[in-house]
């Protein structure tokens, strides 16, 4: 049976830092799972058209960090899509 948290996935912090972004969140549900970070910069894309950055799994405590070269483009979108 799968239990669906009562808050989402969600992105907490995006930062730039020496041409990294680095990307922070939480499951809200707890420790376990697995995520992905897909990007895009197309906001109005079918998520079947955005890239995947990473896949991973929840720390711990249901929480994820992902870091990435932030690429040449001047504007970039991220999603965080759970199984």
């Amino acid at each position: 049976m799968n239990v669906v948290p009562s808050v989402p996935p969600t992105i907490r912090t995006l930062s730039i830092s020496g041409g990294q972004v680095i990307i922070n969140g939480t499951n809200n549900a707890g420790a376990g799972g697995t995520y992905s970070v897909l990007t895009s910069t197309n906001l109005l894309a079918p998520l079947t058209n955005w890239v995947v950055l990473t896949n991973s799994s929840f720390d711990g405590n249901g929480n994820f960090s992902s870091t990435n070269a932030t690429g040449t483009n001047g504007q970039q979108f991220y999603i965080l899509k759970v199984p």
